[in-house]
């Protein structure tokens, strides 16, 4: 994987779905098609993820991504209509990795229960390492956790990852009709994301035993919910 840059289908889908139920995306102004919009493009996105890991999203102004972007401010505007936009942009882009992180374990379908389990943990397991890898992650995961429209955004997409998880799980689990499948699915990615943080500020040392206790408790949870 390309870290949070990269892109897949299963997250822009996430994306209009959101959009179509209501809550308006920030537009951008112009998406470039020339290699210097684009490398400028990309150089304000990585700025902006520069300063959020220092500052967070509170206090981030179009001024300081300026100065580590090396893009003038009316340059940034002609890209982007506000900070709110470029956030969003990286928010939606961590969606989609994340989506891409999925179903790139996804490459079968279990056979039982036990092999849901094995699966699952493969899928825990990426996603945990990716974000361990990607100095950008924590301040991503915080920024995202404290804006309720992208908060939205993302619950969105864990729904919808829940829905395709369920397509190649279904029939697993037979005390469970598929609705009941779905929600369990979504609640244990959401779940997943504090122990994700947790092992991010751990000492390194403490990492593996607290990321394989945590998804114990995630699978229990999982068989035990509803």
């Amino acid at each position: 994987m390309n870290g949070i840059g990269a892109i897949s289908k299963n997250g822009s889908d996430a994306r209009m779905m959101v959009e179509s139920e209501g809550t308006p995306a920030q537009q951008l102004t112009r998406r470039p098609r020339q290699k210097r919009g684009k490398e400028k493009f990309e150089a304000i996105l990585d700025a902006t993820k520069s300063v959020m890991v220092e500052m967070g999203s509170v206090g981030l102004r179009i001024q300081d991504i300026s100065a580590r972007s090396g893009v003038s401010v009316g340059g940034i505007y002609q890209y982007f209509p506000s900070k709110e936009a470029i956030v969003q942009e990286i928010a939606d882009r961590y969606n989609d990795w994340i989506g891409a992180l999925i179903f790139d374990v996804l490459q079968y379908s279990p056979e039982n229960a036990e092999g849901f389990e094995d699966l699952f943990r493969a899928i825990f397991q990426a996603y945990a390492q990716a974000h361990l890898n990607d100095q950008n992650s924590l301040g991503i995961f915080l920024c995202i956790s404290s804006e309720r429209s992208l908060l939205q955004r993302s619950m969105q997409a864990s729904q919808d990852h829940a829905e395709r998880v369920a397509d190649l799980t279904d029939g697993l689990f037979p005390g469970w009709d598929r609705a009941e499948l779905v929600r369990r699915l979504y609640l244990a990615m959401v779940m997943s994301r504090p122990l994700i943080e947790a092992a991010m500020v751990a000492p390194e040392a403490e990492r593996a035993v607290m990321l394989d206790t945590g998804f114990d408790l995630l699978i229990t949870s999982f068989r035990q919910a509803g």
